[in-house]
């Protein structure tokens, strides 16, 4: 009770709880694993097309270069010019496309790998809230800015790092760069910057996963309910209990009641003499050719309803027939509407074939009764 009272944010959050999170645009998302994903995206979308890049930048210079030194003081006008620098821009849009385009597809990924693909309009609404001072004030010095202050200081540092040990072994070399040549020159300085960029991506890959660990445990701690929360949101999501007790306690009655209206309707109702009872629909045709293939259970029940049974059946000329073991195999075996079962049918023929057999001695009897009554009013008034 204690814990329930002071509001401690201490269960988990719901599904319903984390969609309605995701509508307003909160979610679990590093922004650093995006960057360096699209960093080690586009480190290697340089190895693999800097050089056509390079080559095509390169001519499309000195072709420049080379038209505007063919063109005349008189020539030299600025939509010319721009011709020209269009020209040499069309010749670099397929190497810029092919470095840009593994980056932002990279991008993409990573953002929406995370999250999943869904667009939230709420998430694009105006909330002035959001420009309220305090608040502004209050997120400057939270844990987040924190972690992101931290976050950054780390990352300088292992720039620094990896720059340090990429440069390490060659710094004998490194301080002698003035004193060489061009060549051995840039292949020192490149053989130092594909090292630093390689321990730089790998630090950065490292921090990057810190950050989603731990964005991914804020963000669940956030979105903690408190038990009140809890089962108000049952609540509303299931329903009043009470409500549903009575639309369920309506529904029953009502299906009491059609069950009751078939029972009239019925072939023979089998019985327990005090706890079941089973009613059996199995219609036959003027000729007695059966209209289903099997009888259907049209009404069944324990106890009271058992009792409601047999007294509508016996007002409605419904006869009864009593036999424990089928009844209640019956009402354990069969669904209210259903047919029985094949391996009843046997115990449930010889049941008909007694409720038929005297059925039609009945009538015999009443027949053999009415045709005597008949021949006595007829010899009466002869006299």
């Amino acid at each position: 009770m204690a814990e329930e009272s002071s509001g401690e944010k201490t269960e988990e959050a719901t599904q319903h709880k984390l969609d309605e999170a995701r509508e307003q645009g909160q979610v679990a998302l590093s922004q650093e694993l995006v960057t360096a994903l699209m960093l080690a995206a586009g480190v290697g979308s340089l190895l693999l097309s800097g050089g056509y890049l390079a080559e095509t930048l390169a001519q499309a210079i000195h072709d420049m270069a080379q038209a505007l030194s063919e063109l005349g003081p008189e020539q030299l006008e600025p939509n010319t010019v721009a011709l020209l620098v269009g020209r040499e821009a069309q010749r670099l849009a397929l190497p810029m496309a092919a470095l840009l385009t593994p980056i932002l597809a990279m991008g993409l990924l990573a953002g929406y790998g995370q999250i999943g693909f869904r667009l939230s309009s709420k998430a694009l609404e105006l909330d002035l809230s959001k420009l309220d001072p305090l608040k502004g004030f209050g997120r400057i010095f939270s844990l987040r800015a924190v972690v992101r202050t931290g976050m950054g200081v780390a990352k300088l540092c292992a720039l620094g790092a990896a720059l340090w040990i990429a440069a390490e072994s060659q710094v004998t070399r490194l301080a002698g760069l003035g004193t060489e040549e061009l060549g051995p020159s840039l292949a020192l300085g490149l053989s130092v910057q594909v090292r630093f960029l390689a321990i730089a991506l790998v630090a950065i890959l490292a921090l990057a996963l810190i950050d989603l660990l731990y964005q991914r445990f804020q963000f669940a701690k956030d979105q903690r309910m408190t038990k009140q929360e809890v089962r108000q949101e049952a609540k509303s999501q299931d329903g009043d209990p009470a409500v549903k007790g009575r639309v369920k306690r309506i529904q029953r009655e009502i299906a009491t009641k059609r069950m009751m209206a078939e029972v009239p309707k019925a072939t023979v109702v089998v019985t327990n003499p005090t706890h079941y009872a089973v009613a059996l629909a199995y219609p036959r045709d003027e000729s007695g050719q059966a209209l289903e293939s099997a009888p259907r259970v049209v009404a069944k029940g324990l106890d009271e309803v058992a009792q409601r049974i047999k007294a509508l059946a016996t007002e409605s000329g419904v006869p009864l027939y009593e036999d424990v073991p089928l009844a209640r195999t019956l009402h354990a075996q069969c669904e209210v509407g259903e047919l029985i079962p094949e391996e009843l049918y046997g115990a449930v023929a010889a049941v008909l074939q007694q409720v038929w057999s005297g059925s039609e001695e009945a009538r015999r009897r009443r027949s053999a009764g009415e045709s005597a009554l008949r021949r006595a009013a007829a010899g009466e008034v002869a006299r």
